[in-house]
This record gives structure tokens, sequence and C-alpha cells, in this order.
């Protein structure tokens, strides 16, 4: 795990480019605090970064950037290759003159370049990546990042130069970089509480989407962008005509999900694993656990207000397992103080409120280990939050009514308010079962009544993603929003949202939120759960078999009963939220009214005042519960003021 940085320009001179390049990976050097390095074309204007984290091959020999052995191409490289010991073997096997220098998985993917080409390379690779590619022969540079966007990767041009990097911040450290804002971004940002692909917070600057390949011919100033790989691709991915056999289909599961676990433990550094207590985490670290000898490192956060903590079920979990089990008891003041360090930490504004506890779980697994698994992309992939739930169920059936009455439905649904749904619910929560619990329930009720009048699946999905459905109403100034989504695939609604989430959400906020809280401390994170090869065969599982009687991840429940009793596998899904609501009332009040004053977002020019003065008025009264927006404002305003934008 690294950052990587690089800079092209056609009228600076080979000691400056190389200076700049210096200086955009040094501004990520948290990233690889190990090692670090530049190199410059000899004909082309053209410059390469690299900060290392040492986790395979700890010697000289995994140095970048690094050349290939017949000097044609040049890489810096941020990520794994799982599979690069296959991919070296089958290499050897058909460059019998090739001797590796080392035993890094970086050599590997160069001479798997150099031999089969980029896009045939990507496609047998099984990892998380970012890289950049010089050709020197043909010119041109590549930029290409993993299929689910787990490695960060963005790029534009300064001026005459084009720049990329892992993080903002290096591509901030040239010294022509415009800090023009875009406005659209600006109000997705509001909406969804990160900026999704490809658009970044500023004008100029753009992230590559995930399973991408930028190429750029300088000589022509040709920019083309491809695709390397894709779900929805009919060739590959055939929907089985055999009969369902669920115990053969839940053991092939198994048997990959335990492929991608051991392939993804290979480390010549210490790994351990984040565990939460809940079911995919726990499935991780079970099968992680089946591979040690020795207990394993296991880490969890928790919290002294008990609707927040699950560290009693981590605990369990960890002791039936048999783990070696860190955990943390995080009072509100440690919380508290992490926020100040938010907006340096994600240096684009991000608000997702997790993130507070994510940096703290990831801060403590580094005094122990240098790699950690984590339990991400379970939902996704296996139908797990309850908007998939939803779309399966009630909604296919409400769409099929005429909109006049699904209105009127919404419009009676809407009408007892947030506060007054959670004091009903928690009068008749000992009658809800177990699978049907929820926290927030006033909130999730009142997005399912707004969900009734859309009108197709996509609008169904930015309603029930948006946290502020009229956010373009609060920022200044002429902006278009880009609310575009990619070709939606799937044979249900279910199928569908799950589709868009992998593309959309799991990428702009879940895998963005544990880079940058796991790089900010020098540790790196590895997802079994979006090993393509698993996430390729849950696709073409049975939806019945993700979502079954109103339950989501249904197969990974049954794989965890092979360890765990079914008290810890069947109950409600917390999530990793802290208490933004009541803080905003008491704890955050002063820090919030010296960000939301009066004359500061009039100066910013960014937001109408009198939209965020309705808004906080009406939480603190305690009749309504607005700390999504607001604290998506706060966070703006956070980043905005730390001397980041």
């Amino acid at each position: 795990m690294c950052g990587i940085a690089g800079v092209y320009s056609p009228n600076k001179t080979r000691e400056n480019i190389i200076h700049i390049a210096s200086d955009m990976v040094s501004a990520i050097a948290y990233r690889g605090p190990d090692d670090s390095g530049v190199w410059a074309d000899k004909n082309t204007n053209i410059a390469l970064s690299h900060q290392r984290l040492s986790i395979v091959d700890l010697s000289s020999n995994g140095h970048q950037p690094m050349s290939s052995s017949c000097s044609r191409y040049t890489i810096v490289f941020n990520g794994e290759i799982y599979n690069h010991y296959f991919l070296r073997k089958k290499l050897i096997e058909s460059n019998t003159q090739y001797s590796f220098r080392g035993n890094s998985d970086t050599e590997v993917l160069l001479l798997a370049i150099a031999t089969w080409g980029l896009n045939a390379a990507l496609q047998r690779c099984e990892g998380m990546f970012a890289i950049a590619l010089w050709d020197c022969l043909d010119k041109k540079l590549f930029l290409a990042r993993d299929r689910f966007g787990e490695k960060p990767l963005y790029y534009g041009n300064v001026g005459r130069d084009f720049i990329f990097g892992s993080e903002l911040k290096a591509l901030k450290a040239h010294p022509d970089f415009d800090d023009n804002l875009d406005r659209g971004s600006i109000t997705n940002f509001l909406r969804y509480s990160y900026i999704p692909s490809p658009k970044s917070i500023y004008s100029n600057i753009s992230k590559l989407e995930a399973a991408n390949i930028l190429c750029i011919d300088f000589e022509k100033n040709v920019k083309t962008i491809s695709s390397y790989w894709s779900l929805e691709d009919p060739t590959e991915f055939k929907k089985r005509d055999e009969p369902i056999d669920k115990s053969l289909i839940l053991n092939e599961l198994h048997q990959k999900l335990d492929d991608a676990v051991s392939s993804q433990i290979i480390a010549d550094v210490p790994v351990g694993a984040f565990l939460s207590g809940g079911v995919d985490s726990s499935l991780i670290v079970a099968l992680m656990q089946g591979h040690s000898n020795k207990p394993i490192n296991t880490f969890s956060i928790g919290f002294t207000d008990p609707a927040y903590d699950e560290s009693e079920y981590a605990n369990e979990v960890s002791k039936r397992l048999g783990t070696k089990h860190t955990q943390l008891i995080v009072s509100p003041k440690e919380l508290l103080d992490v926020i100040p360090r938010i907006s340096d930490i994600y240096d684009e504004p991000f608000a997702d409120s997790s993130q507070v506890p994510t940096f703290l779980v990831c801060n403590l697994a580094r005094k122990d280990v240098k790699v950690v698994l984590s339990g991400d992309g379970g939902d996704e992939v296996f139908g797990g939050y309850n908007r998939h739930r939803w779309a399966d169920n009630a909604w296919s059936r409400m769409s099929n009514l005429p909109i006049w009455l699904r209105q009127s439905l919404s419009t009676i649904i809407s009408i007892p308010s947030e506060q007054r749904i959670n004091k009903i619910y928690s009068i008749i929560e000992f009658l809800i079962p177990i699978r049907y619990k929820m926290r927030l329930p006033g909130e999730k009720i009142h997005k399912v009544s707004r969900s009734l009048s859309q009108l197709n699946i996509k609008d169904l999905y930015q309603c029930l993603t948006s946290l502020w459905e009229q956010a373009d109403d609060i920022v200044l100034g002429n902006h278009e929003v880009d609310n575009s989504f990619p070709n939606i695939y799937g044979n249900s609604n279910a199928e569908q949202m799950m589709f868009l989430d992998l593309g959309i959400y799991l990428p702009g906020d879940i895998l963005t939120k544990v880079d940058r809280a796991s790089m900010s401390v020098g540790l790196e994170a590895r997802v079994p759960f979006l090993n393509h090869n698993v996430v390729e065969f849950a696709w073409n599982m049975p939806l019945e078999m993700k979502i079954y009687n109103g339950q989501g991840k249904w197969a990974l429940r049954q794989l965890l009963n092979k360890y765990l009793p079914s008290y810890l596998i069947n109950r409600p899904k917390m999530g990793f939220g802290v208490p933004i609501d009541s803080w905003l009332r008491n704890e955050l009040f002063e820090w919030s009214l010296e960000l939301l004053d009066e004359n500061l977002i009039r100066s910013d020019g960014y937001f109408k005042y009198e939209e965020i003065k309705k808004i906080w008025l009406e939480h603190q009264s305690g009749k309504y519960n607005h700390h999504h927006k607001l604290w998506n404002i706060l966070m703006f305003q956070t980043w905005l003021h730390s001397g980041k934008s």
C-alpha cells in the first residue's frame, strides 16, 4: 500500500518536474512512510513519484518507481496483487529467459504488462490498485484503477500541465493548482455525504472510475477512457439454468470466500482484522482463524452509549473463534477530539459520520499490525441494506399502483414526525420480530414514504440514498448537478439496487472512508468480499439466497452458522454510527455555532444562510432531526476553513 503522484509538463525543465513530483508525493508521505522515489523520463517531460508502505518483499527490490527489464515501461503502483505468486509462475512458464530480481508484486505486475499488455494483465489480477504506467516507446501514460475502486486516483490539468495522485493533497502541491470549487459537486456532497465519481470538489480535477483505464497521448493531445471489466458483461456472467442446489452453491461460495481470505492474509508483516461482531466481519475473522495455528489479532471499538455499542458481541465472537482481541471503549470526548482531524484525513469534503470511529479503530489496529482485513462489501454484494429488501418486496408491489394513489399514501405516512414515530416504535418494539428491528425508525419510515412516489428504479435509488433531496436549494450560484447513473443490470429491483451500490455508494462512501482512515495511520486495509471471483459468483446466485423471508445476507448467515450460534448472527444491524443528533444539541453546540455563523456563511458565498438557520433552529427545538443535513454542512465548513481548500 502506497501513495503515487506524477506530472507531465510540455514546457517545464526536467529538474522542475522532478521537484514538483517530489513535492506532490511528499504531501501524502503518511500513505507510505517506508520508502520514496522519483523517476523522470530522459526524453519526455514526465515524472512519476512514489511513497512506499512495505507489505510484500520489504527489501529494496520492491522500490518504486520501477522500470521493466526491457526498459519500455515504468510504473508507480498503489495496492496489492493477491495472486502475484500464481501470475509469477505463469510468467516464468512463458518467459523462461526472465529472472526475477525480488519477490514484490510490483515486479510481477510490470512483467505481466510487458508480456500480455495492460488490459489483459489487469484482467488476470486479483487485487486492489491504482496504477500509473509510462510507455516510453509509444509516449503514452496509462492510469488504471481496480474493479471496485478500493484505491483512489485523481487526475486533471493545471494550466498546460497534467497531474495525478492518490489524494487531492498531492495534486494541490503543484505550484499552479487551481482551487476553484465545483458547485455541482457541493450540491451532490450535501445530498449524499460524499462526492460521487467522476467528479471531485475541484472544477478541473476528476476521479478515475473503478475498472477504468485512462490513456493519454500527450503528443497528439488525445485522452481515452476504457473499461477492462464490468459486472454486467453477458459473455462472462450468465445466469444459471440448472435447478438450484442451495447446499452446493453454499459450499462453492464458502470455498471462494476462503480462497479470497487465504490470498489476502499473505504479507511479510503482521496481519489482523476488524471485528465488529456483525455478520460480515465475523465471517471474515472465522475464515482467517481457520488458516492460523495461533490466535489472530482482532480489533474493535466500543462506546459508552449503549445505543451505539456492539462491543459485547465482538467480545463473544472473539472468544468463540479464539482470537486475540483488542478493544477500545471510547468516551464521547475521545470521539469529539477526532473531529478537528477529519478535514485533514479526508482532503475532500466527506461526511459519513462513521468516519470518526473508523479512524479510531484503524489507529488502534496500527499499534499491533500493518495489515487488516475488513468485512466491507458484504452488504452491497449480498443484499444487506434495507433498501435492497424494500425494493425486493414492498416497492415491487407498490410500483404497480397508480401514481396518484402512491403519492397519497406517501403524504399520509409522512404526517407523523420522525420523533413521533420513534416514540411509537419504542412502545411497540417488543412486538416486532428481531429481523425487522431498526435504528432511527422515524428517519427510515419517512424515507420510505418519499420513495412511494418515485417513477423508476433510478429515481428510487436516488431517493433512498439521498440525505438531502433538495440540496440544490441551499447552494448559491448557477450550477448543474450530474445525477446520471450507469446502465443498470439485474433481474430484479433488489439486484438493480445492489448493482448501483457496487458502482456508486461502495467506492464513493464505504471504500473512501476506509482507505483514508487506514492510510492516514499507515495501515493497509484489505476487503475479501470484493475479490472479483466472489462478487461474480454472488451476482449469479439466486436472489433468494441473498434476501430470504425479509432478511438480507442469507447465504452469509448460513455459512456463519458453521462457526457461531444463531443468536450472535440473527440480530438487528447496528451500523457504526455516533450520536450526532444529540451532540449537535449539546457537546458540539458551540463548535457548530462558530462554523454556522451568519457572517461566515455569507462571506464564503456557497450557501443560503436562511436555509441553514431554519434547519438549525428546527433541530435545536427537538421536534426535528436534521443531523444528516447539518453534519454535511459542518463537514464542508470544517474542510473549507481548515486551510485545505
